[in-house]
């Protein structure tokens, strides 16, 4: 016996075509447009055929029940296909005396409610872009489905709260960390500003030339409790390295036996800054500009180092030699008493800025020589926090992070958590179709 039944529908469309001045952009545009009148008809068609079964199924099983005759309110249901409306037949229970709707019981169907889950998808997939009142416009332009930002803000936190999931990731050999922060502004409930606070998060890889996946996003928490609860998330004993832009906060990451490699490129623009705090300002600091510049440390890049082979020791240890030669000679150059900021910062700066040298010269593997695979990935994320949402209520910006870093860090299981919120049934689905045509 089949656990499926097959449903036909018969849909016939009529299109007025003009007999000059249709192109293939006119014919593209007219069948999208149409195609939210088509789903609309066949969704009713589904429910009215599904409909059917669930009250003769219904009065098969439960003699009791009788066709009452009358049928429920007109619902209307808001799909991410446009608007549109379904009057549910009722049975009625001669036992107990009541009136009971087959096809909400049939498909769980909530009552009182407008707005199905699968509403949410046009908006929850536009959000991580633009703002939650920006999203429904468009959706509502595209569609015609009209949803208020308050309910899609609503809905969106159920979906962040209680379907978003991330896999294990214990069993996964990270070697590398990268580690960094930004400041968001907070607000409370009320919208009083709570001022800034940090945004931090953590990305992780197996090796030379993988890329880097997202480990984890915290808000406002001291490093040393992300360690501990990225031991939670990771198998932390592999780890080697820790890749950071220099934030002295950050090295709470750091372990016996981890290396740290300071970000090269923010290790060059920092020291440019701390020369501004010192009070040099842009001309006065074009000398150290051209010194800084000739070191090999800040010549080489991802392509250049490929290039390299182990034939090229004896070059790659000379590199090595002048750029720790070339920072010494620059901070010799730093009177402390003019220079306290900026000599203070390359002292620090000169104990892990050449880890990737000697990861080289002692396994022949190139490691990342920047956080330039963090800041990327967060280009988007600090743009959407920073330029379009100005103020975030800690829930808030949280949930929004649990959905939207799925969708851009985790794209495979930005499918999984629509299947898990729609709960859909891969066993539905359309299994054939024809098309014929004539002039009428």
């Amino acid at each position: 016996m089949s656990d499926f039944d097959e449903f036909q529908i018969q849909l016939s469309l009529k299109f007025k075509i003009p007999k000059e001045g249709v192109t293939i952009n006119s014919i593209l545009y007219t069948v999208t447009a149409s195609m939210k009148e088509v789903g609309k008809a066949i969704a009713q068609a589904l429910l009215a055929g599904i409909e059917e079964k669930a009250i003769e199924e219904k009065l098969m099983a439960e003699p009791g029940y009788s066709l009452n005759g009358h049928q429920s309110t007109e619902r209307q249901i808001k799909a991410s296909f446009g608007s549109f409306s379904y009057r549910c037949a009722q049975l009625y229970d001669r036992i107990k005396g009541k009136t009971v709707i087959p096809l909400q019981e049939k498909l769980s169907w909530p009552s009182y409610r407008r707005y199905m889950n699968e509403t949410l998808f046009g908006c929850g997939s536009l959000v991580t872009d633009i703002s939650f009142r920006k999203s429904v416009k468009e959706v509502k332009r595209i569609t015609g489905t009209e949803i208020s930002a308050t309910t899609f803000h609503r809905m969106f936190q159920l979906l962040a709260e209680n379907y978003v999931q991330w896999p294990e990731q214990k069993d996964v050999p990270y070697r590398f960390l990268m580690a960094d922060g930004t400041m968001v502004r907070l607000q409370d409930g009320r919208g009083k500003s709570l001022g800034k606070k940090e945004m931090q998060w953590a990305m992780g890889s197996i090796g030379e030339g993988e890329p880097f996946s997202l480990l984890g996003f915290w808000l406002n928490t001291e490093w040393l409790q992300i360690k501990k609860e990225l031991k939670e998330i990771i198998d932390y004993s592999k780890i080697e390295v820790l890749f950071a832009d220099g934030e002295r906060e950050i090295q709470a990451l750091l372990e016996n036996g981890m290396d740290l490699q300071r970000c090269v490129l923010h290790g060059e623009k920092e020291l440019f800054f701390k020369l501004y705090l010192d009070g040099f300002k842009k001309r006065k600091q074009e000398p150290f500009k051209k010194l800084m510049s000739q070191l090999p440390v800040f010549q080489l890049n991802k392509a250049r180092l490929e290039k390299l082979s182990h034939e090229d020791k004896e070059f790659v240890e000379e590199m090595a030699k002048q750029s720790r030669q070339g920072l010494e000679e620059i901070i010799k150059m730093l009177n402390p008493d003019k220079y306290p900021k900026a000599r203070s910062y390359l002292l620090n700066l000169k104990e892990d800025l050449f880890t990737f040298f000697d990861v080289w010269l002692e396994k022949g593997e190139w490691i990342p020589l920047t956080t330039n695979a963090l800041e990327n990935g967060f280009s988007q994320v600090k743009n959407r926090i920073w330029s379009i949402g100005k103020r975030w209520t800690e829930k808030g910006l949280i949930n929004w992070l649990r959905v939207s870093l799925q969708k851009i860090f985790k794209p495979q299981l930005w499918a999984e958590l629509w299947d898990s919120y729609l709960k859909t049934n891969p066993a539905f689905q359309l299994t054939s179709m024809e098309v014929a045509y004539q002039w009428s």
